[in-house]
This record gives structure tokens, sequence and C-alpha cells, in this order.
């Protein structure tokens, strides 16, 4: 609720570095570990074939490499959600040159620090098999995976940040997600945000609607979230790539990806499963549907980024 209610630079700007800072330690002493066990012959590092390209997931049937994939590893990857901090970080640094440190910066560190605790899962507990073997016996789940695997080869170090990173990441997440939404409603509805008292008349809303929702099944709401964040990807992307046509620049960097994105959010509505807010119909033909969409929103865009340019 402070984080939510406060300006960015008053708690945000003064705690979240030193979460950040343990994250990042945290993700470089695991490689390390992993190097130096891999050098001793303590940890047999499983290397890549081709046969490994296929999908390890114990319930293949309902999550599908494609689209799946890229809806539940999405802030590593591709994030809408970071897209709605961009605004605010934008007015926290000193010139627009540091913009590319910054934001094209953090969101390569995080895909380095995703590939590293990928690595550090499949090989810790053996292979991908024992990994999915593990993951299914009852009270194991991801958190649990982090804090064995930081306990195990980082000690009672390894212990600490690896509390400091399984909860303070989560709650960080959670309140920049209430800010951000705080912020685009204001926006919205052109609200003042001045006095203490006008942002908790958003913000309390926003609690009550964050609270029903922590009520439901965890893995549900995460599929949700994906969905959305993927979504909104989308609509930035798409809207930054007519920017950059209206600028008279190459608009490939942003078009692509959002043709590419825009058929992973299709196929996904059209072959997920009901209950994670698809329509279950049979993958082949949800998925081509999807990249005719997408061909086709490419298409149009092209069309009329040629009329811009007329």
């Amino acid at each position: 609720m402070i984080a939510t209610l406060l300006p960015v630079n008053k708690i945000i700007g003064r705690i979240y570095p030193v979460f950040g800072a343990a994250l990042l330690i945290m993700a470089v002493a695991i490689a390390g570990a992993m190097i130096y066990y891999g050098s001793t012959g303590e940890l047999i590092i499983q290397e890549l074939q081709f046969g490994s390209f296929r999908n390890w997931h114990h319930n293949p049937t309902e999550n599908l490499l494609f689209p799946m994939m890229f809806i539940v590893i999405s802030c590593g990857a591709l994030s809408g959600f970071h897209s709605t901090q961009a605004p605010m970080m934008a007015r926290c640094i000193k010139k627009e040159s540091k913009g590319r440190f910054v934001f094209y910066g953090a969101m390569i560190a995080e895909g380095i620090v995703a590939i590293i605790w990928a690595t550090a899962a499949m090989n810790f507990f053996g292979t991908a098999d024992d990994l999915n073997k593990t993951i299914l016996t009852d009270g194991y789940n991801p958190a649990w995976v982090v804090n064995e695997i930081s306990r195990s080869w980082l000690g009672a170090v390894g212990a600490v940040f690896a509390i400091v990173g399984v909860i303070a990441c989560p709650i960080t997440t959670g309140d920049t997600a209430f800010r951000s939404a705080r912020l685009t409603i204001a926006d919205v509805f052109q609200l003042d945000q001045s006095s203490i008292y006008k942002r908790l008349a958003v913000s309390l809303p926003l609690f009550a609607v964050g609270f029903v929702l922590s009520q439901l099944e965890f893995a549900t709401i995460w599929k949700y979230l994906g969905l959305s964040n993927q979504v909104l990807a989308v609509v930035v992307l798409w809207a930054g790539a007519m920017y950059l046509v209206k600028e008279q620049k190459k608009h490939w960097m942003l078009s692509l990806p959002a043709a590419f994105m825009t058929a992973v959010c299709v196929s996904y509505l059209l072959v997920a499963p009901v209950k994670t807010g698809g329509f279950s119909l049979d993958p082949s033909w949800g998925t081509l549907g999807g990249v005719v969409f997408g061909l086709a929103s490419l298409g149009v865009f092209l069309y009329r980024a040629h009329q811009q340019k007329k």
C-alpha cells in the first residue's frame, strides 16, 4: 500500500536496488556453483542435443510448446507489464541516451538470470524428467526449487539470498502493478493525484479487486496474467512500430515481434483450456488461425504504414 500510494522515488528508488542486487548476486553465485561442481565432477551438466528440442512439460497436451511457452515465460523475453513502468522510469533518468542501458539492459539481464535458473533447475535434480517428477510431488513448487538449490550450493548465505529473491520479487511485482494501475486509471479519467486522499480513492478499489483475485488458484491467475501481459505487449509493439513509421525510421524491429506475438495471443485464446481463458479448440486449427491472424495484422500494418508515408 505504501509503494502504491507514494511517489516512486520515496521508497522504491531507495529500497529496490538492494533487492535487485540480491537477485543478480544470487544468479551469478548459482552460475559459479554450476561451473565449479561441473569441473569437479560432482554435477553432470546435461549437454544440449537435437533431441532436447521438445516439450518437456509433464502435461504436454494442455501445455503446448506453442503458444503456451510464450505466454508463461513472459517477463524474461517480452513484457507488456514492463512497458507500463517505462513512463515512470523515464522520468527518473537524467537524459534520453540512458534509456537503452536502463530498459534494454534490464531485459537482457533478466533474460540471463532466467537462463541461469533454468539450467540450474534442470541439472540439480539430474535431468528435466527428474525435475518434472520432483515438481509433481505434493508441496514442491518453483519457490521450493529455488530455496533447495540455493541452500545446497551456497549454504546459509545462499538461503538468505533465496529468501530475498523468492519473497521480495513477487512483492515488488505486486506493488509495481498496483502503482501502474493507479496512474493509468488516473490518466485515463484525468483524476488529480496530488494528495494522498485522492490516491486512496483510486487505490482502495484496486486493493479490493486484488484481494478477491488472491483467493483464486495461483496457477489459473498466472495464466491470465501471462495472457494480459502479452496482449499489452502486442498493443505497445504495434503502437511503437507506427511511431517509427511516422518518424521515418525502420519499423521491423517492432513490427515483426508484434506480428509474432499477435499470432501467439490469438493461438492461445483459441487452443487454451477454458479454465485458463481459452476456447479449447483443436490445436492444429487454433494455431493455424493464430498464425493467419498474425500475418493479416502485419499486412494491415504495412498498408497503413504505406499510407502514412504518402
